[in-house]
């Protein structure tokens, strides 16, 4: 390393140790509100929690305000189970996400059942090809009552009447994530 990058980089290290010391912000902004000092450890009623966002957290506030509802948990606890047939193993790695196109809440998640797998390898005798993996789609207008619509795209025959939109010959449902393209204007690869 030359000594030029050397003396950049002590210097950097030192600059960044001593802003917080200095009370400064790289934006130049003032904090919203001078945050509280809170002490480790907790409570005699437990930890402390913090809200993520709290004023005090944010460096700088252009155009935003604050508005905190009061939290209340739904009596239809769980708001979604595991009811068909092919869901018989759980309900896993789920994206619900609020449409912009239709105000309908949206949810992806995926479940596996048992059964051959064409074409799938087995290595070492391992669980590959032994089971179907598949995602699942679900739909609500408040987030609480969902449907399943019957698209039947996948294992009609076996599951009539099924909300299955994606197969593949694999063991794990390595965490699907899906996002809405607004600006895709063919409808079959918005998702």
């Amino acid at each position: 390393m030359n000594q030029t990058r050397r003396r950049f980089l002590q210097a950097s290290t030192l600059l960044a140790a001593a802003l917080p010391l200095a009370k400064l912000r790289l934006t130049g902004a003032e904090p919203a509100v001078t945050p509280a000092v809170v002490p480790s450890g907790g409570t005699k009623a437990g930890p402390l929690r913090e809200i993520l966002f709290t004023p005090g957290n944010t460096a700088e506030r252009k155009n935003s305000y604050d508005r905190f509802e009061p939290m209340q948990k739904s009596t239809l606890n769980p708001v979604f189970t595991a009811e068909q047939p092919w869901e018989q193993s759980g309900l896993d790695w789920g994206s619900v996400i609020r449409s912009r196109l239709d105000g309908k809440f949206k949810f992806f998640y995926s479940t596996e059942f048992p059964g051959h797998v064409e074409g799938a390898v087995l290595i070492d005798n391992s669980m590959q090809g032994k089971k179907h993996c598949v995602v699942c789609y679900a739909e609500s207008d408040d987030g609480l009552h969902w449907r399943r619509p019957a698209l039947n795209r996948h294992f009609a025959d076996q599951f009539p009447n099924n909300n299955i939109i994606l197969h593949w010959p694999a063991y794990f449902n390595d965490s699907v994530s899906v996002i809405e393209d607004w600006h895709e204007r063919d409808p079959a690869r918005r998702y």
